[in-house]
């Protein structure tokens, strides 16, 4: 048997709090953190009912900017009845979301859509090709993988070629000029499966599944760069689904074990020098901003992070740490105490030197 790790750091020092903001509340609901508009000091934040297990079928969930200096709620958009939002992210500029049918954990008839805020003009980008595939025993991802960079958006895509035969494919969006490329696929969806791509600068990373007989056979973690590069293998063996990039590093889950164990690694994508920071028995979903590196613990809550320069480990939050983003100087954690109708809060602590 493994030896079982402790889900925090035994040495993780707690971060000090500096700051914190109650997210503005109803009798009917709450407003919730999604991810950070960089620049901006501001979230995305979307208004979600206290109703369980799930909203209204005619409910619909609104989608707002959270102003983390006045703590004021300005909305952008309304999702279709129904509708719920699989994903959002944001580079500065640009917000993009996808709206998927609510309850399914893999929906289908989803579309995708960016809001410009400096003209507050929302457009679609894509939607849901509703293909037919199923593989026994497997949940595919129909709903696509986001990562946005610096006007660019990055997407992963289960569609229809020419024939109506399913394929993955990896498309970039120049966000300004809404164009589309595709820069990896069409991949028949039989053999192959992409995850999670990740946009720092001119650098993309992802995650590739080779599949034989209904099994995947190496999930691989792959880079390319920007317009024209050659895709090239990082890492092959069982890379978890969300890598994340950020300058030239790229922060990873990979597994090493039968069941979820795993470690956290941190690679140069340039030199390839790799650094594990964390071992345990579940499969962890970690985050880098510069030289740090985060993420939450499951079933426990608690925030982690670890300068990966120095080895030096911090946590923060809880009871139930949701959300974290790193930004100027400062880390932001939303959290909530678990209760159906209670609100959701924001707190942030400056980083440490070391």
């Amino acid at each position: 048997m493994p030896t079982r790790r402790p889900p925090v750091p035994p040495d993780a020092v707690p971060l000090e709090i500096a700051g914190s903001v109650e997210l503005p509340h109803d009798n009917g609901g709450h407003w919730a953190l999604t991810t950070l508009i960089p620049g901006r000091n501001a979230f995305v934040a979307q208004y979600w009912p206290f109703e369980i297990p799930m909203p209204a079928p005619d409910f619909q969930i609104r989608l707002a900017l959270f102003d983390v200096t006045t703590g004021s709620l300005t909305e952008f958009a309304v999702l279709a009845p129904g509708a719920a939002t699989p994903g959002i992210v944001s580079d500065g500029r640009f917000i993009v979301w996808t709206e998927g049918v609510r309850g399914s954990l893999n929906p289908r008839g989803w579309k995708m859509f960016a809001f410009d805020l400096e003209t507050n003009e929302k457009w679609e980008i894509a939607r849901d090709s509703e293909v037919e595939f199923s593989r026994p025993g497997v949940q595919l991802a129909t709903v696509p993988y986001l990562s946005a960079q610096s006007g660019r958006l990055a997407y992963s895509l289960l569609t229809a070629d020419a024939s109506g035969q399913p394929v993955y494919e990896l498309r970039i969006v120049e966000l300004e000029s809404r164009t589309s490329t595709t820069i990896l696929g069409p991949l028949n969806s039989r053999d192959f499966s992409i995850y999670g791509p990740s946009l720092y600068g001119d650098n993309i990373v992802w995650t590739l599944s080779v599949w034989q007989e209904n099994e995947v056979k190496v999930r691989a973690l792959w880079k390319m760069h920007l317009p024209n590069g050659q895709p090239e293998v990082l890492e092959s063996g069982w890379v978890g689904f969300q890598p994340v990039l950020n300058r030239e590093n790229v922060v990873y889950w990979l597994y090493t074990g039968q069941q979820d164990e795993g470690v956290i690694n941190v690679m140069n994508i340039e030199t390839r020098k790799k650094t594990q920071l964390w071992e345990y028995d579940s499969a962890l979903f970690p985050e880098i901003s510069g030289r740090f590196v985060y993420w939450i613990v499951p079933n426990n809550g608690t925030g982690v992070l670890v300068n990966a320069a120095s080895g030096g480990k911090m946590k923060f939050g809880g009871p139930h740490v949701l959300q974290v983003a790193i930004e100027d100087g400062r880390i932001y954690w939303s959290w909530g105490s678990g209760e159906t109708d209670s609100p959701q809060y924001l707190q942030w602590a400056d980083l440490p030197e070391h």
